[in-house]
């Protein structure tokens, strides 16, 4: 899935948290900007894990383990906002989001799972 060019991951509000106390501006988020930020945010981990799996060098915990541990921060921060607003602010435009975005994640989480080069 190509990254959109109209999303900047290193500035958008869903995953640069530059808010009061580190937290997301929640004044800048609305729930047209998911979907967008969730497909660019998932095409820069796979980039991430793909860069992982062909290291050519020895597997080590750094290399390998903290990697993964590590990578995917843009889409940690456009979960964690998102699934809180599922929860806690729902509507029909998230219910919506949802039944788009949890296949997204399950075939995206599955193809790492059973990444044979990880």
């Amino acid at each position: 899935m190509p990254m959109p060019s109209a999303v900047d991951l290193a500035a958008h509000p869903l995953t640069t948290w530059q808010g009061p106390l580190g937290l997301p501006d929640f004044t800048r988020i609305g729930d047209g900007d998911f979907s967008g930020v969730f497909d660019a945010a998932l095409t820069a981990h796979e980039a991430e894990i793909e860069a992982i799996a062909g290291n050519a060098e020895t597997p080590t915990i750094e290399n390998t383990l903290a990697a993964l541990e590590l990578g995917g921060e843009a889409l940690d921060h456009v979960s964690s906002i998102f699934w809180c607003r599922a929860g806690a602010h729902t509507n029909e435009a998230i219910q919506a989001l949802e039944r788009e975005i949890s296949p997204k994640m399950s075939r995206h989480f599955s193809a790492i799972s059973m990444n044979e080069r990880l």
